[in-house]
Parts: structure tokens; sequence; C-alpha cells
């Protein structure tokens, strides 16, 4: 499914969410860049918007993407790649400055293929809700994350009361299908992102599987009147 969409999937992503998914990324990186991190991975990393959001504010020694669509992954290194050419070319033959090291690396989360303490912070932008396994999932960013690393997860979520709850609710089951479906040319693919969101909020699985895998939350705050959910934990 997501192989399908991945031609379209930025376009959309900051059609459907009026541009608001930039805002959502830098909150989310602010979190990610304040432990000063020397390597960082970008789980269900997608197309790259969140590893990119990070370098425009701070610069690891070393950066891996993983996401289980090799689509998603190949667009991904493709425009990442093309940034770092662009910003660091004219650095490189001025001062020697050289880019981070990059990975793309095609995985589940619930199995990742990286030796324990490997990563100073875990970034996850709207990917929870899709994997197989949340607990298992947490419990192996446990294992890979450093003593002291945080994990940083941007997640869609739902207003619980209100007319503008009942607004979003209208946009999620008739805007979001109707016009992801039409530029994108998978009504499959919309149809499925709004039924994973209320699902998803309806459970609320992550905060119990980031304690049950010995991490603490650090933070958890909703952006864009609960839409949105911001959560950080600690290792």
């Amino acid at each position: 499914m997501f192989n399908d969409i991945a031609p379209r999937y930025d376009t959309l992503n900051h059609l459907l969410s009026l541009g608001l998914d930039k805002r959502w990324r830098r909150a989310a990186v602010r979190r990610a860049a304040a432990v000063c991190p020397t390597a960082v991975l970008d789980l269900a990393a997608g197309t790259g918007d969140m590893t990119l959001a990070l370098l425009k504010r701070y610069v690891p020694q070393h950066i891996c993407c993983a996401d289980l669509s090799p689509e998603m992954l190949g667009r991904g290194k493709e425009k990442i790649c093309r940034w770092l050419d662009k910003r660091f070319w004219k650095k490189r033959l001025a001062r020697g400055i050289c880019p981070p090291t990059t990975d793309f690396v095609e995985c589940t989360a619930e199995a990742l293929p990286f030796a324990d303490g490997s990563f100073d912070v875990v970034m996850i932008g709207f990917g929870v809700r899709n994997f197989a396994d949340i607990p298992q999932s947490m419990r192996e960013i446990a294992r890979i994350l450093k003593p002291g690393g945080r994990l940083v997860v941007l997640e869609f979520s739902m207003p619980r009361r209100g007319f503008f709850a009942l607004l979003y609710r209208l946009y999620l089951r008739l805007y979001l299908p109707l016009v992801g479906g039409l530029i994108s040319g998978s009504f499959k693919a919309y149809r499925y992102l709004p039924s994973s969101m209320a699902q998803y909020a309806a459970e609320s699985p992550l905060l119990p599987a980031i304690t049950a895998s010995g991490m603490a939350v650090v933070e958890q705050r909703p952006l864009s009147g609960g839409t949105v959910m911001l959560t950080v934990g600690g290792r």
C-alpha cells in the first residue's frame, strides 16, 4: 500500500495537513536536537521528511533512515542525498566540512538490525500506529538506544469533545479519503488512514508500551488542538 502512494506522498502530506505537518516536525526535532545526538535513527522514515527537518536544525555525525517500504525509502534517499549535496558542497570545498554519514535500511520496527546502544535518538513520524506489534517495537527501540538516549514520536490523535472534534471527524470521514484517493490514485490507502488513526487513538497503546520497555515517558504534548500528539521517551 505505501509503495503505491509513494509518488504523491509528500504532496498529500502538505495538502491534507494544510501545511501544519512542517510545524509538527519542527516541534519534534527540537526535542531530538536538544540532546546533541551523534547518531540518529529515523524509524518508519517514509520519504525522509523527519530527517530533513532535523538536518535543517542540527546535523549529527550519523543518521539512519529505516522503513519497511522500499519505494518510500528510495524516494527518501534521493531527496536527502540531493539536499546534503546542495547544503554541504560549498562548505566542503571552503573548510573541509563533511556531511553526516547516512544509511537507508529496509526493515521492520519489531526486528531492528542494529547493535545494542547504537543511537542517541530514535525519531518516529506518524509510523507507530502502523507497527504490527507496538510493545515489541518499543522493546527494540529501548535496546538500540544508548543510556540517556531519547525517543521522539509524532502520531495522529483525536480531539475528544466540542465542535472542533466534530469538524475533525467529518474531515477524516469525508475530505481526507476523497482528496487523498483522487490525488494518489489509491482510495484504499486513504480510507485506511482515518480508520487507523481512530483505532490507534481509541486504544492509546504507546505510553504503556514505552514504560513496559524500560523507558520513561518524559513529555506528552498535544499539537494543533489535539489532532497530533508529541511524545518523548527517555532511556
